[in-house]
């Protein structure tokens, strides 16, 4: 019988599939502010985002 996934797992799934619903713009933006919170300033992972 497989473990239950990690309580993180489960909240990473939740929120990527809340995110289907960004539009391109808004998908950049939380990317960007991700980035910015991490301190990360490289574009070396961007995303190919439909209609961008």
């Amino acid at each position: 019988m497989p473990r239950p996934p990690v309580p993180e797992a489960v909240d990473d799934a939740a929120l990527l599939w809340e995110a289907r619903r960004l539009s391109a713009t808004q998908a950049r933006h939380v990317s960007e502010l991700a980035r910015s919170m991490r301190g990360d300033s490289r574009d070396g992972c961007l995303i190919n985002l439909p209609g961008s």
